[in-house]
């Protein structure tokens, strides 16, 4: 099986069309923040789904590329090589295209 490369733009148009109705107000709603007890299922989500597994470095490269500011601070301020940084970019635009 080949690594599927997936966009962010590709990945947040998923994401945002597999939710329910009732989600999408959640999400709308939601608090970015991994250490917000509520966020914590919508951060596992989206790390398990597009984080993890064959495509997601080059996702990862990507939004890294698209926000470097934003990733070099992650960085910096990180205790783990978990990709929390990337998952609230992919919350954050599915909120942005919730939103719309």
């Amino acid at each position: 099986m080949s690594a599927e490369i997936r966009t962010l733009a590709g990945v947040v148009a998923e994401f945002v069309t597999s939710l329910a109705p009732e989600e999408l107000q959640a999400l709308r709603r939601l608090v970015l923040n991994h250490q917000v007890e509520e966020s914590w299922p919508w951060y596992a989500i989206v790390l398990s789904q597009y984080l993890e597994g064959d495509g997601s470095s080059e996702l990862i490269k990507e939004i890294d590329e698209l926000f470097p500011d934003e990733s070099a601070l992650n960085l910096i301020e990180s205790a783990s090589n978990d990709p929390i940084f990337e998952a609230k970019v992919i919350l954050r635009e599915a909120q942005k295209w919730a939103s719309q």
